[in-house]
């Protein structure tokens, strides 16, 4: 018993001279000094349990956030502006028509035309328009029949001719088949139904896109009398050795028909046989 005390004693008496034993750490240092001399860590923001962080990238995640932002840089964009800041608006409206055909068929109308009413440059409308050959294609439809209407619609032969290539391209549009003068005509919905507004666009064969038009119609039973006339000069044939590479161009043309009728909409051309492009509604064309 005495020998068990005085190991005790023996033990709390070196504990008091030594203190409590540590690691060494691998530069020398005691670990407890180490973390006492390092800063305490910044909290670190984590997101909210059971969803996602939020994050604010700009993007407008309502329609009432897109109107008024597209608002703003068309306002912008039709009044005085420098070269920099008019790129950075257009850059602006891009991301705004790109989100607004995200968001469905009925935005990306909406918000077409509203860029369409605001009367840019033509050049301002392109770059809008080549996004439906990528991303936005399965809004195409709603691109042709909005963005592509006006384009089709404009005074300049050459807007009218890119404007139909990027129909076809976003596959909005077909060509329709040549008759014996190679001319062709398609509309624009590809199948319109009852009551929807059709746009007829026409080809034919020319050395340029300058035309005359004379149109006639529709009447009561749909038939629509067209006869484009040609503004250019003529072909100059190459002098004997002199070589010559022909080039196939045409003019387009299109007008707007009008909301389709049971009737349909037949489409003469001048001094024609039979009728370039026939249109019935998509709906009665599946009955027998």
């Amino acid at each position: 018993m005495r020998t068990t005390t005085l190991l005790l004693t023996l033990s709390l008496a070196l504990g008091g001279c030594y203190g409590k034993p540590e690691l060494p750490t691998s530069d020398g240092v005691d670990s407890t000094d180490a973390a006492a001399d390092e800063p305490t860590p910044a909290p670190v923001d984590e997101p909210p349990r059971g969803g996602r962080p939020s994050v604010d990238d700009g993007t407008p995640s309502t329609a009432e956030a897109r109107a008024e932002q597209l608002e703003s840089v068309l306002h912008k964009l039709t009044g005085p502006t420098t070269l920099e800041a008019r790129e950075a608006e257009l850059a602006k409206l891009n991301e705004l028509v790109v989100a607004g055909c995200m968001a469905g068929g009925a935005a990306c109308r909406a918000t077409l035309r509203e860029v369409v009413d605001a009367n840019l440059p033509d050049a301002d409308l392109w770059p809008l328009y080549g996004e439906f050959l990528g991303s936005l294609r399965p809004r195409a439809g709603e691109a042709a029949d909005v963005l592509g209407r006006a384009l089709l619609l404009s005074d300049d032969p050459a807007t009218r001719d890119r404007a139909f290539r990027l129909a076809v391209g976003t596959g909005a549009a077909r060509r329709g088949q040549p008759d014996e003068e190679k001319r062709r005509a398609t509309t624009i919905p590809i199948q319109p139904r009852e009551g929807e507004r059709v746009l007829i666009v026409v080809e034919q064969v020319s050395p340029c896109g300058d035309i005359g038009v004379d149109l006639k119609g529709p009447d009561s039973h749909g038939r629509v009398d067209l006869d484009l006339q040609l503004r250019c000069e003529p072909v100059v044939e190459p002098e004997p050795g002199e070589t010559w590479i022909p080039t196939a161009t045409r003019a387009v043309w299109a007008f707007d028909a009008g909301e389709l009728t049971a009737a349909g909409i037949e489409l003469w051309m001048a001094g024609a046989e039979e009728a370039l492009l026939q249109v019935r509604p998509a709906a009665s064309a599946a009955k027998p």
